[in-house]
């Protein structure tokens, strides 16, 4: 089955307990845990001792490079009966590889595996669901947003696969539910502040040059495969003039500089356009930062004193010592960031997995953290085309669903949504 639990309400945890469970009778036994990224790897080891999860072995494939060999070997052991309780933890990319698939299948004899897959919305995509074997006699899936975002094939292959959704516990749930062992809600609760702007003219004409094009595209009598891959690609570039505005540059200044000082514990989320203007701006404004992209290392070095560079600089930001987390999409899912406290989305997407993700890394309880706070850049697009003013309008409200959702949870939802509310008035 799957647990359908927002981010920061032990997942993890409670699919340990389960492990735990699964090493409970007698015969022997393998875990399988597969994760989006190498840190989630190694943060999974982290959470495994400290739940105090016992096994014969445990081992993680991203620190071997002879894993291959050794997954080999592990499964000889269990086989002959010489482990009982063995662990391992994989990247869904080795995870959905030929030779990993090829060793579970080959060495599949007299013990049962269970398979838990972390961000289970990883698994359906097309690539990573050739690891999900029928040879994995127990599964679980685990993410706070199992669909995946405009993908029914893949959602379709996850919930035939890990069968239906077993457990659920909403973010609004999380929020607002008080838990009875500490008097607290489970997370902690959040202001919204979503922050209108304009595009400029030279935007407003690519994108409504954009529109026309896909427009044109659509109605074309191309073959409907080429045509589905250039609609593809047009969209995502017209998409990319809204992250990319230029008026958000200006706004993100302004706030930093209206933030309570000092500024702390705050994470910016851009595109990999944005990265260098956003660095000059905090830069300008004294703020010690970081970037986390998917080039940080993942491999423990001694310059690192002896934790990967993405865990170092994780480190260094939770203990104060960076100001400013400059983030894309690698820093989204499972990442521990408690000390968290600000979020900046300047470029977000529709997707509900993207954003809920990303609230999700500054609402988990932390020392005196009594709340947090998300702003939100929107940009409310405007052309004199009457037709394209329409579409103009759709695609606005459909930022709007991301929007609404995440005002309607917050502290201050009344005061976010009447913004919200006057901006639409605005446009019609």
């Amino acid at each position: 089955g799957i647990f359908e639990m927002a981010t920061g309400t032990g997942k993890t945890y409670a699919a340990l307990g389960c492990a735990e469970y699964v090493f409970n009778s007698p015969e022997p036994k393998l875990i399988v845990i597969t994760c989006p990224y190498q840190h989630l790897v190694t943060q999974w080891k982290r959470e495994i001792i400290k739940f105090g999860l016992t096994c014969d072995q445990l081992y993680l494939t991203s620190e071997d490079q002879n894993w291959r060999d050794s997954l080999t070997d592990i499964l000889c052991n269990i086989r002959l009966g010489q482990k009982k309780r063995t662990i391992v933890i994989t990247t869904n990319r080795t995870f959905s590889s030929n030779d990993f698939i090829q060793i579970i299948k080959n060495n599949k004899k007299d013990y049962k595996i269970c398979l838990i897959a972390d961000e289970v919305h990883g698994v359906g995509a097309e690539i990573n669901s050739r690891g999900l074997l029928t040879d994995y006699d127990m599964r679980l899936g685990l993410s706070a947003t199992p669909r995946r975002f405009l993908d029914e094939e893949g959602t379709e292959i996850i919930y035939n696969y890990f069968s239906k959704i077993v457990f659920e516990f909403s973010l609004e749930e999380a929020i607002n539910r008080i838990r009875p062992d500490t008097g607290k809600t489970f997370l902690t609760p959040y202001r919204y502040i979503p922050e209108f702007i304009s595009l400029t003219q030279k935007e407003i004409d690519a994108y409504t040059k954009q529109t026309r094009e896909i427009s044109l595209k659509f109605h074309s009598k191309m073959n409907s495969e080429e045509k589905e891959e250039l609609l593809k690609n047009l969209y995502i570039k017209r998409a990319n003039i809204i992250k990319n505005a230029e008026n958000k540059y200006e706004l993100l200044e302004r706030i930093l500089l209206n933030l309570p000082k000092p500024i702390k514990w705050t994470i910016i989320y851009c595109t990999p356009r944005q990265i260098d203007p956003v660095i000059r701006i905090v830069n300008r404004l004294g703020l010690r930062t970081h970037r986390f992209t998917m080039e940080e290392g993942t491999v423990p070095q001694k310059r690192f004193n002896n934790l990967s560079e993405r865990d170092y600089i994780l480190k260094k930001f939770a203990e104060g010592e960076l100001d400013v987390l400059l983030a894309m999409k690698c820093l989204d899912e499972g990442v521990d960031i408690p000390p968290a406290r600000i979020a900046i989305l300047l470029a977000s997407s529709g997707n509900p997995r993207e954003y809920i993700q990303r609230i999700g890394r500054v609402i988990r309880h932390y020392e005196n953290k009594k709340e947090a706070i998300i702003y939100d850049f929107i940009v409310a697009p405007s052309v004199s085309d009457t037709t394209l003013a329409e579409i103009e309008k759709k695609i606005f409200n459909k930022e709007l669903k991301r929007s609404l959702y995440i005002a309607g949870i917050a502290l201050n939802n009344s005061e976010a949504l009447r913004k919200i509310y006057e901006q639409q008035k605005v446009l019609r």
